[in-house]
């Protein structure tokens, strides 16, 4: 959106420096400068010119080095010291659109003494004249009178011209004025005499070639002497730069139901998503599908080509319509890319971002040898994931090859999530080479393509998760073991706190724990559901019944060609552990030392473990395996099980998910 901001502001107790670093440039003659105390009030830098009658001299400054922008207010504060009438002194503030300030002034505030006028020549005879009083100071602005008498000298004067850059192309003065004769008699602040004192009119020139003021001058004429303040020039600052790609705003898009621009390709790029949002404030807006769907902002477009001039602004206008033609062409990700069908689990670990080195078959050998190019283009494809197979409406992620060896594996990045609109077969392979199939692909939310991947995605962290668990409770059991042979306690119970700090770290990782045991029950309730489904509705083979006599399969559910899926009943993932005699007699033991603990108030070796959290492993099923038994790492991890059989029809559940053993080598389930 437009807003003002500050393009130039000038403290001229800071002169000196500003000359230095070029800032203003210093044409004329006959003009000196003196600088006032820095930290004396009303300090500033006094220009005085003494030339005259003609005689001019200026300081300049180029606005937006030269470029120009369009000055939306100009504010000042200086004090007229002296103006010379016989030398026709005049002080400007102004703006100009050219170099040439006389034609081309689009502002001028003027400080003049008018010069008395002519009288008829004198008869002898005449009666003597009376001596004429001076006229008073006034204040101009573009050829019409502010106030005609700003009193007398010294006086300060304060500006504020807003400009307005419309069809009226209008400048509204005001200005307050502050003597400073009577002030500095009564050594008192400077008393306002007028407040606000608005004067309207037109630019000063007549020319309408132009949109931006190049230059803020201050000009002297004749011998005048004043003291300059401060000057600030505000112009109509608009967003140039779009908040996504960072390039020139260039064909500015505007999003519904937020302020917020972007230009033509990233708002084009975020529109065909399936449920788009604004990338800044989440805002949500349809989708589009074309380019053309799209309104620009015409008015925001005026105004940054106007800032930034009318070829730039074309030109890459002109490109960034021959880019949207392309995206409309393309579907959106690049083009049509070689599609992949990934069926492994490396490909589905792979998410935007990430890394992960997979094996590509023999079959893409065309993909191979296109990504050694280590082109962005060529290196690019699209792995199929759900389902994985070549069809219209598969989902899959966008990758993109970074390393390729001589043999069939290849580190490749995820991309984007995407989905095939289109197929068609590859027309540009080598002879020899197997095709490539090629998909037109449109891109995805993230959360559409891992609502489906979750689960599976989920039990995986699970069960890593109870495995670190389990470590970290053989870890504590350990600890707690070594400080009861060593006898470690000490009398002030120091280690004995220690000891209560592993209990609750214990208790939350017990918490933890019987959470994700609620959850991997009833994911094995619905895989033992859908197992139990899959039996009624599917026969088995005759090896399989002959095993098992005791569940024949019915001729009506056999199917029309004679073949039989295999089926096995996954055992459940509730079943507790049972005790053994030796664990519980532990349970016991541990749980009368922590009696004896409390009782007498002091530290033993033995007491190791309150009654409470005995009784509570006890309930959950977490019994502490004997003392003395071996404890290792690898306790911990999960137990191998027996890979499920081949699914024959792929409507049938997948195997379960089980959980890991986090008893070490004394918990085992029953078959």
């Amino acid at each position: 959106m437009a807003k003002e901001q500050s393009c130039f502001k000038q403290d001229f107790r800071e002169l000196e420096e500003a000359l230095e670093e070029g800032l203003w440039e210093v044409e004329g003659d006959n003009l000196y400068f003196a600088v006032e105390a820095k930290d004396a009030s009303s300090a500033g830098a006094v220009v005085a010119s003494d030339g005259g009658v003609g005689s001019i001299a200026e300081l300049v400054h180029q606005l937006n080095g030269g470029h120009g922008c369009q000055v939306t207010r100009l504010t000042m504060a200086v004090i007229c010291e002296a103006i010379d009438i016989d030398s026709n002194g005049t002080f400007t503030i102004g703006l100009a659109f050219d170099e040439d300030f006389e034609e081309t002034a689009l502002l001028a505030v003027t400080i003049r003494r008018p010069r008395p006028e002519p009288r008829l020549p004198r008869e002898p005879g005449d009666p003597p004249e009376e001596p004429e009083m001076p006229k008073p100071i006034a204040l101009h602005v573009n050829g019409q009178v502010a106030a005609e008498d700003v009193g007398d000298l010294p006086v300060k004067i304060e500006f504020d011209v807003q400009l307005s850059w419309d069809e009226t192309r209008t400048a509204i003065l005001r200005h307050r004025l502050f003597p400073l004769r009577e002030a500095a008699a009564s050594e008192e602040a400077p008393c306002e005499v007028e407040a606000h004192v608005t004067t309207s009119t037109g630019f000063y020139t007549t020319d309408i070639g132009f949109d931006l003021a190049k230059a803020v001058f201050l000009r002297a004429t004749g011998t005048v002497r004043v003291r300059l303040l401060s000057l600030e020039c505000q112009s109509l600052c608009v967003d140039q730069q779009c908040p996504v790609c960072w390039n020139l705003l260039c064909e500015p898009v505007a999003w519904p139901g937020c302020p917020h621009h972007f230009c033509l390709i990233c708002a084009l790029r975020t529109r065909r998503k399936p449920k788009p949002m604004c990338p800044l404030c989440r805002a949500p807006a349809s989708q589009v599908r074309q380019a053309g769907e799209l309104q620009v902002n015409a008015a925001h477009a005026v105004l940054i080509r106007k800032a930034v001039g009318y070829s730039a602004y074309e030109s890459q206008r002109r490109e960034t319509w021959a880019q949207a033609a392309d995206l409309d062409a393309a579907g959106g990700l690049g083009g049509p890319l070689p599609l992949v069908a990934g069926g492994s689990e490396a490909w589905q670990r792979l998410r935007l971002g990430s890394q992960q080195e997979v094996i590509l078959g023999p079959k893409y050998g065309e993909l191979l040898r296109r990504s050694k190019d280590r082109k962005e283009s060529s290196s690019a494809f699209a792995v199929l994931l759900q389902p994985a197979r070549f069809e219209v409406g598969a989902k899959g992620r966008v990758c993109r090859i970074l390393h390729a060896n001589d043999s069939s594996a290849v580190l490749v990045e995820g991309g984007a999530a995407c989905r095939i609109i289109e197929l068609s077969e590859d027309s540009e392979a080598q002879s020899g080479a197997e095709p490539l199939v090629i998909g037109k692909l449109e891109e995805l939310d993230e959360e559409e393509l891992v609502l489906e991947e979750g689960p599976l995605a989920a039990a995986s962290d699970i069960v890593h998760i109870l495995g670190v668990l389990g470590r970290n409770l053989q870890a504590v059991r350990q600890r707690w073991m070594m400080t009861a042979m060593l006898q470690l306690l000490d009398e002030d119970r120091r280690n004995l706190e220690n000891l209560q700090a592993d209990r609750q770290g214990l208790e939350s990782m017990l918490d933890v724990m019987m959470s994700y045991r609620q959850i991997i029950r009833q994911m094995d309730t619905l895989l033992s559901q859908a197992s139990e489904t899959a039996e009624l509705l599917l026969p088995r083979t005759d090896g399989e019944r002959e095993e098992d006599p005791a569940l024949p399969v019915p001729e009506s559910m056999s199917s029309p060609h004679g073949i039989q899926a295999p089926m096995r009943r996954l055992p459940p993932v509730s079943d507790e552990v049972p005790a053994t005699p030796a664990d519980t007699t532990i349970v016991t033991a541990v749980a009368a030392q922590s009696e004896e603990l409390r009782g007498s108030g002091r530290s033993e070796p033995r007491d190791l473990l309150p009654v409470s959290q005995a009784e509570a492993l006890r309930r959950r099923g977490h019994l502490l395996p004997a003392v003395g038994a071996s404890v290792s790492g690898a306790g911990a991890l999960p137990m191998s099980r027996t890979p499920p059989a081949f699914r024959r029809n792929r409507n049938l559940p997948r195997a379960g998910i089980f959980p890991r053993n986090v008893q070490g080598n004394q918990g085992t389930r029953g078959r």
